[in-house]
């Protein structure tokens, strides 16, 4: 249903790595995997829209707009055919990660399911701004691996169960550089919707501040 708000509780965080859209490859000067190489991410703090992030303080925070796949049902070593009915619905991600320290996530706005939206996502801008400027623009059809690979791949190596999330990766024009108190970060996917967030006191000795809201949002036109 569009407008849920997207759980904030996920079993388990499957990311596609090594920058799996087509401008992240050409930025890296780096040929695309012949196969999507998936990562398991502990989920260690979790936020949502217009929470306040209290990052680590890493100096090399990466970041970047993530289409997220929620999965809906028990899934196991399903042919990519079928993959797309494990999908419960759709949202937008934003993970901060750094080399040795635990990653942040932001989920969110909201789950717009499966059938809202063209078959497998594809065809939907994505966009990252920080403090209003434009970082990253790049539409899910450029995906090297589209949502059916993934689920395909990704069920060949676990069993899914409902509730788990599996990210697609992020666009060229990754933000490497250091965010300081008071950035405001805005990711979008269109027809899904937007997360907004301000960093906070990067010196606190907590990850995230999580303040999920109550109440449903609005879809993005």
């Amino acid at each position: 249903m569009t407008g849920a708000p997207a759980a904030h509780r996920t079993a388990c965080h499957l990311r596609a790595g090594g920058g799996e859209l087509r401008d992240a490859r050409r930025e890296l000067n780096s040929p695309p995997p012949s196969t999507p190489r998936l990562l398991t991410t502990p989920v260690v703090a979790l936020a949502g829209d217009r929470d306040i992030l209290r990052l680590t303080p890493a100096p090399d925070i990466r970041w970047g707009v993530e289409l997220g796949v929620f999965i809906g049902q028990y899934t196991s070593r399903v042919p990519k055919a079928r993959a797309l009915s494990s999908v419960a619905g759709y949202t937008v991600v934003n993970t901060f990660a750094a080399l040795g320290w635990p990653a942040s996530v932001v989920i969110g706005p909201q789950l717009v399911t499966a059938d809202e939206l063209p078959l497998g996502a594809r065809g939907l801008t994505l966009t990252a701004a920080l403090d209003g400027r434009l970082r990253q623009k790049a539409n899910t059809s450029d995906l090297l691996f589209d949502v059916a690979t993934l689920i395909e791949l990704a069920s060949s190596r676990t069993a899914l169960m409902p509730g788990d999330l599996i990210t697609t990766g992020t666009p060229a024009a990754i933000s490497a550089e250091r965010l300081h108190d008071g950035s405001s970060i805005t990711v979008a996917i269109k027809g899904i919707g937007e997360l907004h967030n301000t960093v906070a006191d990067r010196t606190a000795p907590t990850t995230v501040h999580v303040r999920p809201e109550s109440g449903s949002r609005q879809r993005q036109d």
